[in-house]
């Protein structure tokens, strides 16, 4: 919850004060650092008072750095990366979302297959300095390619300005209702309720601000897929625990198992961006990003249902971890349709101005997500069963909710951005789009790991190796 909440830091360093270059540069080395504290903090000795070991103090420092760290580029690597291309490369903006979440997996996968081999094998030490050399480089590689990037500059403080521009239209809103029923105040009704702060700021500023609204109501709904996605890295595997993990001959520790997830994203990015939209594309009928979004939450509740199912005959008796396939495989088209397409949304729909910081209000969902599942099961207190029976259902409403917005949601051309692109472009250097694929190589993970539940130290130094990746 802390990385998630942190991006909201991020975002606003880098729409008004750093940029989203110097953002990622800067705080990746807070991130590194923040490893470089858990790795040594674990050798043997280095924490030591008098008799005891007191680890307490190097885990909360480091885990501290990293969720800054983490949370602070989240949600400005994405929006870099989608800074890149120009007004023709525009079409290809989805298809560059599916390969940065492609890598994102990559790395994802690997740590979660390495990490728990090297921890055991030999030392939480070096199961974190590892990662922490491998972000270093990634940094290192970042910095390096900085004269082929196209930099956006800050545009200064938008959050004052657009407090200010809610204000004004709440108190024109309220002088509105207030004429109806007074004789001495004037009735100029207004065609939107923003109107009123037309009369301090730019029209431009005015329709910015209302493009980010439409944006934020968008995601109303989406903490509660979270709720539901990040039990995977939790609750699923406390089911895991309790199911037979034999396959091959080979017992798979449960801390491996949600290792299928990017495994499977893997497998189905390409199958979804190249094959599924395409064919639909082709026959007629392609999916807008709503559309795909909220298809993706009614995968996300049959996958709850089918863990309901497996939970309830695994109460009977011992199951195989092969039972748990489906869920995994129906939740995987869940996340790939909500969360992939959640990016995209959050980038090409936001105004220039606010990109980052729209952004790290989509990775603010997550926490709120994170904080809804202990909420429901600190006051609920269900049978396990039950427990995602009842997610499910609420990921249904949550989905009609969805409909409910999506219906009245008109999509944004950026036609004003599209006219400032070229002035965007640095000076001194030629643009070139696929440098997009350098960025992604080198800082994938430094915008989430795949399993973005997170709050265990392993889960978090899993998400620093992938940065390499």
């Amino acid at each position: 919850m802390a990385a998630y909440s942190s991006s909201l830091l991020g975002g606003y360093l880098s729409d008004s004060i750093l940029g989203k270059y110097k953002t990622i540069l800067y705080v990746s080395l807070i991130y590194v650092l923040g490893s470089t504290v858990l790795a040594v903090t674990a050798i043997p000795g280095v924490t030591t008072v008098g008799d005891q070991e007191t680890h307490w103090w190097g885990v909360a420092v480091g885990l501290g750095l990293v969720a800054l760290g983490t949370g602070g580029i989240k949600p400005v690597v994405s929006t870099f990366v989608g800074d890149q291309f120009g007004p023709s490369q525009a079409h290809l903006l989805p298809t560059i979302f599916h390969m940065f979440y492609f890598c994102i997996n990559l790395g994802a996968f690997a740590s979660m297959l390495m990490n728990p081999i090297i921890r055991t094998q030999l030392s939480y030490s070096v199961a974190f300095g590892l990662p922490a050399f491998l972000l270093l480089v990634a940094t290192l590689i970042f910095f390096l390619g900085r004269n082929k990037y196209s930099m956006r500059p800050p545009t200064g403080s938008v959050v004052y300005t657009s407090l200010d521009m809610i204000r004004l239209g709440i108190a024109g809103r309220c002088r509105t209702f207030l004429s109806r029923f007074s004789n001495s105040v004037a009735y100029h009704p207004t065609a939107t309720w923003l109107d009123p702060a037309l009369k301090k700021y730019p029209k431009q500023m005015v329709d910015d601000l209302r493009a980010a609204l439409s944006v934020l109501t968008v995601f109303i709904p989406i903490p509660l897929f979270w709720a539901l996605y990040d039990q995977s890295a939790s609750r699923w595997i406390f089911q895991a625990r309790n199911m037979d993990r034999h396959i091959w001959g080979y017992e798979l520790e449960s801390d491996q198992i949600p290792a299928i997830s990017p495994l499977l994203v893997l497998l189905f990015v390409p199958l979804f961006d190249r094959g599924i939209y395409k064919l639909l594309a082709k026959c007629g009928c392609p999916p807008r990003p709503l559309q795909r979004m909220a298809i993706g939450m009614v995968f996300t509740a049959v996958s709850f249902g089918c863990a309901a199912v497996v939970q309830f005959y695994l109460d009977q008796g011992p199951l195989s971890i092969v039972w748990q396939l489906p869920q995994w495989v129906i939740l995987c088209c869940g996340e790939i349709m909500v969360s992939v397409t959640g990016l995209e949304m959050a980038y090409t729909q936001s105004p220039k101005s606010m990109k980052s910081l729209i952004m790290a209000m989509w990775l603010l969902t997550v926490a709120i997500g994170n904080f809804l599942v202990v909420l429901v099961v600190e006051l609920a207190k269900l049978p396990q069963w039950q427990e995602f029976v009842f997610f499910s259902g609420l990921m249904m409403v949550g989905f009609f909710l969805f409909l409910l917005i999506a219906w009245r949601y008109e999509y944004r051309l950026e036609e004003n951005d599209k006219d400032d692109d070229d002035k965007d472009q640095p000076k001194n250097s030629e643009f070139d789009p696929l440098v997009a694929k350098d960025i992604v190589a080198s800082s994938s993970e430094s915008s989430s790991s795949s399993t973005p539940a997170g709050g265990d130290g392993d889960g978090e130094s899993d998400a620093i190796m992938s940065s390499a990746v």
